[in-house]
């Protein structure tokens, strides 16, 4: 059974990003991954740890595990909003 979900924190496709047993999902490229943002000066950090938070958190409350978070896998997209990417080997908690 699939169940869609949606957050302003996470990287999605055409509609909402779908989960089940095993996630397999087709995002849209964002500009920049976190870690080519990182090099920039003045790069605001805590915006990206508290969007990289509430995504997780979402997750988390949402019964998925990323299992392979790092800053590859985290876009940020034109407005400097942190978006966590590639689901490629999450899992569903319950």
């Amino acid at each position: 059974m699939f169940r869609c979900v949606a957050s302003s924190h996470l990287s999605r496709a055409k509609g909402l990003p779908c989960v089940s047993h095993h996630l397999s999902l087709l995002f849209n490229p964002l500009p920049q991954p976190l870690a080519q943002t990182l090099l920039q000066p003045f790069a605001p950090l805590a915006r990206y740890a508290r969007g990289i938070a509430h995504g997780l958190a979402f997750l988390h409350a949402s019964a998925v595990a990323h299992r392979d978070l790092k800053p590859d896998n985290v876009l940020v997209d034109a407005l400097g909003v942190a978006k966590i990417a590639d689901f490629g080997a999450s899992k569903r908690l319950r």
